[in-house]
């Protein structure tokens, strides 16, 4: 069976809700969006993390280098999937915030997604720049 309407609508919430922990929340926040054995993957960061703690981490060591001035911006969302398993490509802006506000990046996620008991969580996530 397709994904429905309330799983199309929960996963586009996941990848805002991940943007949004990304750039202004704390990174705590990841524990509410990857499942516990969850990859991050960003090869030209040289980043390839296995399991929440690391994630979380990662981010938060992020956050401070970049002094919070940094925005993700998602487009081009495609989703795919059925009952409890999908996946998701789309695009992302890396915008650095100032009085010159830049994009100083331009990416391409790939998903992994699973539908768990607390709703759809990352189970992979890649970056692709």
């Amino acid at each position: 069976m397709s994904l429905n309407t309330s799983d199309l609508v929960e996963i586009q919430q996941l990848l805002a809700k991940y943007t949004l922990a990304a750039d202004l929340e704390p990174s705590e926040k990841m524990r509410e969006l990857f499942t516990q054995d969850g990859n991050f993957k960003a090869d030209a960061l040289n980043v390839d993390l296995n399991g929440i703690d690391n994630i979380i981490g990662f981010f938060a060591e992020s956050r401070a280098a970049s002094a919070g001035g940094v925005y993700h911006v998602n487009t081009n969302i495609a989703i795919d999937g059925d009952d409890d398993s999908a996946t998701s490509s789309s695009y992302v802006s890396i915008i650095q915030a100032g009085a010159e506000p830049k994009i100083i990046a331009f990416a391409r996620y790939n998903d992994d997604l699973t539908k768990t008991t607390q709703g759809w969580r990352f189970k992979s996530r890649e970056i692709i720049m």
